[in-house]
């Protein structure tokens, strides 16, 4: 029988092929019904003499809740592991046929070599002094190429707003003098390549969000609604000392232990979406 979108069968669950909000809405809606119902059977049973079949609905309850909590399960054997392994081998292999990379391009050949691109899952943090060229970096030489080569990248900016970001992507993309082009002074020339940058930029599939105040759940949630539409193959954030902590205003807060748990976070979104971070 199929309810919700899950398969029951001998008193078990078994999730079809949703995406994870909606596993977790159908969830919700089963919680409130059949567990809530075999829950009070139990109840009602307990009050009987018969242990036998007290002990037989408390193994369908708790098999109800290992559904609920556990879903599509993350335990695999190896023979399915193996099986899927070959199947991304072979994906390798044309890719490397057709002269691509299994990864997401950054702006660095050697970078490239070693790394073969970032990858689903990864979490890549760019560590520098202030003024050192971490949010260049982050902008020209892994979002602009990655949207180039066709991904759509998610940007968050928590540090400038979208119009001091352009004007990077202005200088880079363009070869533009960043002090001429915030003085508007501009030659016929650098008229000219400001406007062949314009109409190669706005296609660029770069989406950014420059929320004054972000913590993680809303870059979390931002990710997940973006993701779902097909618009979300790498996510950039500038930078993670801003992102704000659900501890901000303990009086024993730990910065250090606050910026190890966002990035714990950001590495549990990559991994569930299965894009770079």
């Amino acid at each position: 029988m199929t309810l919700f979108g899950f398969q029951f069968q001998n008193g078990s669950i078994k999730s079809d092929e949703l995406p994870e909000d909606t596993r977790i809405a159908s969830l919700f809606q089963f919680q409130n019904g059949s567990i809530k119902s075999q829950c009070g059977n139990l109840i009602n049973i307990s009050f009987s003499d018969d242990f036998d079949e007290m002990k037989n609905q408390y193994l369908t309850v708790t098999k109800l809740f290992d559904g609920l909590l556990a879903g599509k399960g993350s335990v695999l054997s190896m023979f399915q592991i193996v099986k899927e392994y070959l199947v991304e081998i072979d994906n390798r292999i044309k890719l490397n046929d057709q002269g691509k990379m299994s990864g997401i391009k950054a702006g660095l050949i050697r970078l490239n070599y070693l790394t073969n691109g970032w990858g689903p899952g990864d979490l890549i943090i760019i560590a520098g002094r202030p003024g050192m060229g971490k949010t260049a970096v982050a902008l020209n030489l892994f979002a602009k190429t990655a949207a180039i080569d066709g991904n759509n990248i998610l940007f968050f900016s928590l540090e400038m707003d979208r119009f001091r970001l352009t004007d990077r992507i202005f200088c880079s993309y363009g070869g533009l003098d960043p002090y001429r082009l915030k003085e508007g002074k501009f030659t016929d020339d650098e008229i000219t390549r400001l406007n062949e940058s314009a109409v190669a930029i706005q296609q660029l599939p770069i989406y950014i969000d420059e929320s004054a105040r972000v913590d993680i759940n809303h870059i979390t949630a931002i990710s997940r609604a973006k993701h779902r539409k097909g618009e979300c193959d790498m996510i950039v954030i500038d930078y993670l000392q801003l992102i704000e902590s659900h501890q901000s205003n303990n009086w024993q807060k730990n910065r250090e232990r606050e910026v190890a748990e966002m990035s714990r976070s950001l590495k549990l979104l990559a991994k569930e979406l299965k894009i770079p971070v």
